[in-house]
């Protein structure tokens, strides 16, 4: 799983860095930085720190699309802690400000500058469910081929393109989008068959989208709990609630969409968390039950609790 991943890169980062092996060390630290988010592992003050000192170091060092990439994740960090300066779909705050940063930059720098800036603002469009901006980063992602020398940061990007093509491709004329969703799919079954577990999950919530009904988003928050992927968990429970009460069960999606907003509210994704409590009022009552009790999420499968060590690499 993605979390097992995170101390083990910072641990490389620094030998690394000690031998002076420098594009390893900050390849090691984007590694274990995109596995942090891929996990939803806890967005906090102690984590942007870890990300001040990756983007410093590689500055001082004169790493530039690895600073870009530092400096690309504090934002997305701060956009979602709630801390984003305006617009939080919008890189534009004291981490970084995505129009200067893009001016600066030419040729391969400026095309891998766009697409890392783009990968971590689709994410947010997915995360916040805006529709207008998913189509936007996946007007600017579509020419990037699908294989990337980090597979870290390539999971990171296709899975939340993935997503954003399937949601938005029933619903626009964007036929591409479900064309690419296809390709994105047979290349995390290719990840899958080397034994993946990420990808495994991240699979089956593709499948969620493209074919949805609760047994389908059951079975995607499931594997994702598995694989210790806790946002996608939460991004699941989210859509599979949306799904009922479009279908007119305001009840039943009630569960879901409790289990979604402790899930993000544990990760720190305030937010998504604040977005939720606007659109269901519900949320704001402090009485409600935690997940793992009776009350919440009882038409689920047994097992959406169990950890990821208990899944295996």
């Amino acid at each position: 799983p993605l979390g097992n991943n995170i101390t083990r890169c910072h641990d490389l980062y620094r030998t690394a860095l000690s031998h002076g092996l420098t594009e390893m060390a900050f390849a090691s630290a984007m590694s274990g930085t995109y596995c942090h988010f891929g996990a939803g592992y806890p967005l906090n003050s102690l984590f942007g720190s870890k990300l001040m000192l990756y983007e410093r170091t590689s500055g001082q060092m004169k790493q530039n699309g690895f600073n870009l990439i530092f400096k690309a994740s504090r934002q997305f960090l701060l956009n979602m802690m709630g801390k984003a300066e305006g617009d939080p779909l919008v890189f534009k705050g004291v981490a970084l400000d995505e129009e200067t940063a893009l001016k600066n930059l030419e040729g391969n720098a400026l095309k891998m500058g766009l697409r890392d800036i783009s990968a971590f603002r689709i994410a947010l469009a997915v995360i916040l469910d805006d529709e207008k901006t998913m189509i936007q980063m996946l007007e600017r992602l579509k020419s990037y081929p699908l294989q990337d020398l980090s597979i870290t940061r390539n999971i990171f990007r296709q899975s939340y393109a993935g997503m954003a093509c399937l949601i938005v491709g029933t619903n626009t004329e964007h036929a591409e989008y479900l064309r690419l969703a296809k390709s994105i799919v047979k290349m995390f079954k290719a990840m899958n068959k080397a034994g993946m577990v990420s990808t495994v999950a991240l699979s089956v919530c593709l499948k969620a989208l493209e074919k949805p009904s609760i047994d389908m988003y059951n079975e995607a928050i499931e594997s994702c709990a598995l694989a210790g992927l806790k946002q996608f968990e939460a991004l699941m429970c989210e859509r599979c609630g949306t799904m009922i009460l479009e279908q007119g069960n305001e009840k039943g999606s009630f569960d879901y969409f409790s289990r979604a907003f402790f899930l993000y509210n544990d990760i720190g994704m305030i937010a998504k968390t604040n977005q939720l409590v606007t659109k269901h009022k519900f949320l704001a009552d402090v009485s409600l039950k935690r997940p793992g009790t009776a009350s919440v999420c009882s038409s689920s499968r047994a097992g959406w609790d169990a950890t990821a060590s208990s899944f295996g690499v």
